[in-house]
């Protein structure tokens, strides 16, 4: 895969959508705060429909890329007239086994494109619908961190995004223990629906704001991330997945409550001194990874304006990076 460093033109367009957010009041619940990050004004509208509009309109078909189907592979059909936003961290059910996303794309009007995704259901390969939905969930935020890490480590040996399919099973297992899940088929589904009740009721304590675009997530315990994207419209269709994610990990007790919380100021200021590695995508657009000592972080660009960007702080614990 190739790769070239891209500080300046990888920064530029990341550094000049910072320059125009303005940061809402913060909202905390249940050791979670989300900080909003406003533009104004409002000009922006999205030139993409999402993978969820796609399938629900039937002009967007995902399968197996093939009748015996390949765990790190799923097959993306745009038969529509409009490219279609696919977000990393978002889930597919069905097909043989759920997955999520691997990397953010753009795929094309009228192409067919071969989407990297990871597995997040272990116990089943067996089809229970030819074509797969869109899943309810996004990867819970820890989750999503060291996939992150380890897809931006594949590129950058110029290897295809893929992670580590193992370390992810028992990421999900060793959650499901902690939070007391049971699941025949090992699904990370059920790890959400067990705690419905308890995740909605965090999840309603962030409500939405005008002009929003994204937010900086805090925890508890210093772990904290960030998500954007380039219109108003995409944060609010994914903006409940995304706040479940890290409501998921707010119910998780699994050693994470040590630190001193981080404010949204910093990782923005953290964002604006990485190093970016620019990868072509496998969509539209480029591909800008940034891997420094503490944040993990991806960004799909397209002519220059930032169509998404998700990044995570990176934890220490026994010796190596989470």
């Amino acid at each position: 895969m190739e790769s070239t460093n891209a500080n300046n033109r990888g920064a530029s367009p990341i550094n000049a959508t910072i320059e125009r957010f303005e940061l809402g009041a913060p909202t905390s619940a249940s050791g979670l705060t989300m900080t909003p990050l406003l533009v104004s004004p409002v000009a922006r509208r999205a030139g993409y429909i999402t993978l969820a509009e796609g399938l629900a309109t039937e002009v967007v078909h995902v399968t197996e890329v093939s009748d015996s189907g390949h765990v790190p592979e799923l097959f993306v059909i745009n038969i529509g007239d409009r490219p279609v936003l696919i977000v990393d961290g978002e889930e597919l059910e069905g097909a043989k086994q759920n997955r999520i996303v691997n990397l953010t794309l753009v795929v094309p009007p009228h192409t067919k494109a071969v989407v990297p995704v990871t597995c997040v259901e272990q116990n089943r390969w067996s089809p229970v619908a030819r074509r797969a939905k869109v899943g309810k969930n996004l990867m819970y935020a820890r989750g999503r961190r060291r996939k992150m890490a380890d897809v931006s480590q594949a590129m950058r040996e110029r290897q295809a995004p893929r992670s580590n399919q193992h370390a992810v099973w028992e990421d999900v297992e060793e959650k499901m223990s902690r939070m007391n899940v049971h699941s025949a088929s090992m699904a990370m589904d059920a790890i959400y629906d067990q705690s419905a009740t308890s995740i909605d009721d965090i999840v309603s304590k962030f409500p939405a704001c005008d002009g929003q675009v994204g937010a900086v997530m805090t925890q508890r315990g210093g772990g904290c991330g960030i998500e954007w994207f380039d219109a108003p419209s995409t944060w609010a269709a994914y903006k409940h997945r995304i706040v479940k994610s890290w409501a998921v990990d707010a119910l998780d007790s699994d050693g994470e409550t040590r630190g001193q919380s981080v404010a949204a100021e910093y990782v923005l200021q953290q964002l604006r001194e990485e190093t970016w590695t620019a990868s072509a995508s496998s969509g539209l657009g480029t591909d800008l990874r940034s891997e420094g000592r503490y944040l993990t972080a991806a960004a799909l660009v397209m002519e220059a304006t930032v169509i998404h960007l998700a990044g995570f702080h990176l934890r220490r614990r026994r010796g190596r990076r989470l």
